[in-house]
């Protein structure tokens, strides 16, 4: 009996082949420390190690001779193993997370490689698997994910909670304007408005991370350049936009279906952040955004000859409250939320900078199909 290894380059027979009867080989099974299973096309068991044996519980004579999944897979993994056994049929090898069910009815976590067995004319007779034991892998990342919920949970409730005294806070220095006549007191009015607005906006921007990571995606047709026009409408106020060139070239008719909050979340602070590292020191402020198909999705291009990134921070640039210059007058978060929904929603991003010269980033996401 022989078994194929996946991905191989052809070769002869010989080398792509291992024959089970060979008394080195079978050692060497044996040695291992993951659990070893052959099984035919019919997943019965044809040979099993020492290691599968202290995996399961059962003795070899136990094993061999007996349909393994009748037995030793949890029913909700059995529909996802038929699936894996129709691949081996067809001579592909994979790797997946498997619960074993022990003889004690415990139920154990595994990593699966799953490879085929091929005979002397390489026909698919059956399927080999190593099983390597990832429990406690497995109940880490459990407790990381509720630690990650949790804090989720914080985060959203006290940014929310937090919305409401901030506006407040504005609404009463907006008042204190009105009312205040003394030069020196509406210094400190207005001190306290840029304070509470830099707030504000660090709440927005943590709200909308929260949402990212833990709302479902919800998929619809979006009219790219109406969805274009409305995020430039709604940055149009800001006094900074009067000194740049703006160049809008979004493929004609365009539509893409995608979570509409996250792509607007994810081109909106794309350009805020050309905006806030602009070169005052250049006459003209140059910005570039082109929308276009690409592939099986869309490809988002944002250029523009801002002050550019150090080449030193690169790689920190997208980390969280990373503000990559000393004057920033953003929250260190906008970069963040971009990254987290090209991820969300399956896509890429590459950035290209250069110090005074300038940043580009690009963009692919895929269509999200229902």
């Amino acid at each position: 009996m022989r078994f194929l290894l996946p991905e191989t380059p052809k070769a002869s027979s010989r080398q792509r082949s291992t024959d089970l009867s060979d008394e080195n080989f079978k050692r060497l099974i044996e040695a291992m420390h993951e659990g070893v299973l052959y099984s035919d096309n019919n997943d019965k068991i044809l040979y099993v190690n020492n290691s599968f044996c202290e995996l399961t519980g059962y003795s070899y004579d136990e094993l061999v001779g007996r349909i393994y999944s009748d037995f030793l897979i949890a029913g909700k993994d059995r529909i996802m193993m038929e699936s894996k056994v129709l691949l081996r049929k067809e001579g592909i090898g994979d790797q997946y997370e498997l619960q074993i069910l022990r003889k004690n009815g415990e139920l154990v976590w595994t990593m699966v490689n799953g490879i085929p067995i091929q005979d002397d004319e390489e026909k698919v007779i059956g399927s080999m698997g190593t099983y390597s034991v990832i429990t406690e892998v497995k109940k880490t990342e459990k407790r990381l994910k509720a630690i990650n919920q949790e804090l989720n949970t914080f985060i959203y409730k006290l940014s929310h909670d937090l919305r409401g005294p901030v506006a407040s806070i504005k609404g009463l220095a907006n008042l204190a304007r009105t009312e205040i006549l003394d030069p020196e007191s509406l210094n400190y009015i207005e001190l306290i408005s840029k304070s509470v607005h830099r707030l504000d906006s660090i709440l927005t921007d943590l709200l909308e991370i929260v949402r990212i990571k833990e709302n479902a995606i919800y998929t619809e047709s979006i009219a790219m350049e109406t969805l274009v026009d409305s995020i430039l409408h709604s940055i149009s106020p800001q006094e900074d936009l009067k000194k740049m060139k703006f160049t809008i070239r979004v493929e004609a008719g365009l539509n893409f279906v995608s979570d509409k909050k996250i792509l607007s979340a994810v081109i909106h602070n794309t350009i805020d952040n050309s905006i806030k590292y602009k070169d005052s020191t250049k006459d003209v402020n140059i910005f570039d955004l082109v929308i276009c198909t690409y592939h099986t999705g869309i490809r988002i291009i944002v250029d523009d000859n801002g002050v550019g990134i150090p080449y030193n921070i690169h790689e920190k640039i997208f980390d969280m409250f990373y503000r990559g210059h000393i004057d920033s007058k953003g929250t260190g978060l906008g970069l963040y939320i971009v990254k987290n929904g090209v991820e969300k929603l399956g896509g890429s991003i590459h950035m290209e900078s250069e110090p005074e010269i300038g940043t580009k980033f690009v963009i692919d996401i895929p269509t999200i199909f229902n």
